[in-house]
């Protein structure tokens, strides 16, 4: 099950059947995120109603979106470059960093910008501004952010043609559809969604009051903050900077802009001129602005990564390739003379050392970058899923939260789970503060000196059962303990009172168990 998808989209087994998730906590807050995105919405119950594996269809969906992106890519390069075998190799190279990205194996809303932004290219680049138009504006029910990359290079269409006349363009295409895509968006979510809350369950944080939450600064669940630019970590934080994270990828941006360089010099050197680069200028100016706003707008506009992340990867790539192709022609072009070449062999020779110098960077790169490959695949223990289906539909089970299974129990086994690590954050008021309860009560219960104690918490939260793991009680665990904030205080308070002594494990020691599903009423009886 692909990370992301397994955290947002657990809910939805109450459309398969209303018994499953009965009064989860995490499902009202989760399902709030999809509101705002119609098309998707209508897609996903739509699978529901038809019975169709959630986990399977996650794994298509997010495969049929990466094949329309590769083909749309081919479609976008062929307006930029008559050639050939840089059209192809551009389109397997990015398809490669699509995929090596989580992006599209989320299967959400995000998973449509490498698509949304390389149809709108290429539509644009073939003078079809009305499908371009219509593609913004589909993009609003689909993928808000693409939608507003969208709306910002049509915007900047229109300034740009307006400094060239001179005066503002009235009558130009791209300020139709700029306004006519803002009105939509602003119908959308001012009139029809205008009482609709996407953040969570409750009264959501202000951006200042996110900023001094340590769930959302270094060490926290979600650090998108306390990063700086100086030190490296700005451009490492995948929400607050450029949006790779551990991504090791990133690295193909400065390669990037080095690419840039050489290929405007040797387009100067052999004075060609392709006015089909003008819609990646509006990609990066819009893009840029986007990433400024939403600092200043968060969390009204999601994350800055969303807008600069793969838009940067875009004009890295192309320009890298581009270059390549320039390479090429001034190499044919310089030794024409010399080797005495016909135009045909001169295409031919140009064609060979394109490939060989494609070859041999995308071998170097995919050589170093493959074992960052980020899809983010996870899976749930056999033994411990068939565990978890056994019991009731409307159990609860706690766990030491950051126990793999236990994140992956909502979506696998349709089970409700008290507390985990990957929801251990909330953009409101109200859900953080229980989820800050549940947190330190699954801490409580894990390190708990009596069995006393451990049952009356469970009876007081309504905990029917209880994921144990006797490797939580090693020497080698207890001295490096660390979680996440503003948690490990608590944590360590509560390991040192216990002395030493942690009831379930001797419980698990008693029962020759080492990692077991434990039935709160069987405790109480025994």
């Amino acid at each position: 099950m692909q990370d992301d998808f397994r955290q947002s989209f657990f809910w939805m087994w109450q459309y398969y059947d209303d018994s499953f998730l009965q009064n989860d906590f995490y499902a009202e807050m989760y399902k709030s995120h999809i509101v705002r995105l119609p098309i998707l919405n209508i897609i996903l119950k739509t699978v529901a109603s038809l019975k169709i594996d959630l986990l399977a269809f996650s794994k298509y969906f997010s495969l049929v979106i990466g094949i329309l992106s590769s083909l749309v890519s081919y479609l976008f390069i062929s307006t930029v470059s008559k050639n050939k075998a840089l059209n192809i190799a551009f389109t397997v190279f990015i398809s490669f960093v699509f995929y090596c990205t989580d992006h599209i194996s989320a299967a959400q809303a995000r998973s449509f910008i490498w698509l949304g932004l390389m149809l709108y290219m290429y539509f644009k680049n073939s003078d079809k501004n009305i499908s371009a138009a219509l593609t913004t504006f589909i993009l609003l029910f689909i993928s808000p952010n693409t939608f507003l990359l969208c709306l910002g290079m049509e915007g900047f269409a229109w300034l740009m043609e307006s400094v060239k006349l001179k005066q503002i363009a009235v009558k130009s295409q791209s300020l139709i559809s700029s306004a006519l895509n803002a009105v939509a968006a602003a119908v959308l979510y001012k009139v029809i969604f205008k009482d609709i809350q996407t953040q969570g369950v409750g009264t959501p944080f202000t951006k200042s009051e996110l900023m001094n939450l340590p769930e959302f600064n270094p060490g926290g669940r979600h650090p998108i903050f306390g990063s700086h630019f100086w030190d490296g970590t700005w451009f490492r934080n995948e929400h607050w900077g450029f949006g790779y994270g551990y991504l090791e990828i990133s690295n193909l941006v400065f390669i990037g802009l080095a690419a840039v360089v050489v290929y405007f010099v040797l387009r100067a050197i052999l004075k060609e001129h392709n006015e089909k680069l003008y819609s990646l200028s509006l990609l990066a100016l819009s893009s840029i602005s986007l990433y400024f706003a939403s600092q200043v707008l968060f969390p009204l506009l999601y994350l800055p990564s969303r807008y600069i992340a793969v838009p940067t990867m875009i004009l890295a790539v192309l320009f890298i390739f581009l270059a390549l192709e320039k390479l090429t022609s001034f190499f044919a072009n310089n030794l024409e003379d010399v080797l005495e070449l016909s135009e045909e062999k001169k295409q031919k020779f140009s064609f060979i050392v394109f490939v060989i110098l494609a070859s041999i960077f995308s071998g170097v790169f995919i050589f170093n970058e493959k074992k960052y490959i980020h899809l983010r695949y996870v899976s749930m223990n056999e033994n411990i899923a068939k565990a978890f289906a056994a019991i009731p539909k409307d159990a609860l089970v706690a766990g030491y939260p950051v126990l793999p299974d236990s994140n992956s129990a909502s979506i696998i086994t349709r089970r409700s789970v008290y507390a985990d690590y990957e929801r251990a954050m909330a953009y409101t008021q109200e859900s953080l503060a229980q989820i800050r309860h549940r947190q330190m009560v699954s801490i409580a219960m894990t390190f708990a000196k009596t069995k006393e104690e451990f049952l009356t918490l469970a009876q007081k939260e309504g905990i029917t059962h209880f994921l144990a793991l006797l490797d939580l009680y090693s020497p080698q665990f207890l001295n490096s303990v660390h979680y996440l904030e503003p948690y490990n205080g608590f944590l360590k308070k509560t390991i040192n009172n216990s002395g030493g002594e942690f009831f379930l494990k001797n419980y698990l020691l008693e029962h020759k168990q080492r990692y077991a599903l434990l039935d709160i009423e069987t405790l109480t009886a025994g």
